[in-house]
């Protein structure tokens, strides 16, 4: 649950950061919007990677204790 946590937390970090930098940049409305999809997209790839790692860990961890 920690690891959850933890995980969340950093992608809310990322999101609100990208978010800010992304605001702050001088560049035209339709360049912003595309990064921001480009960014919002990369965050969500890298959360189901990691959704993916913690559900193939504690898969593991349940056969282990099943066989142990």
């Amino acid at each position: 649950m920690r690891a959850v946590k933890f995980l969340l937390g950093v992608l809310i970090g990322a999101t609100v950061g990208a978010v800010v930098v992304l605001l702050i940049a001088p560049q035209s409305g339709e360049d912003t919007q595309q990064m921001i999809t480009d960014k919002f997209e990369s965050i969500l790839s890298e959360g189901k990677k990691a959704y993916e790692e913690r559900r193939a860990e504690l898969e593991s961890q349940i056969n282990a204790m099943h066989r142990g």
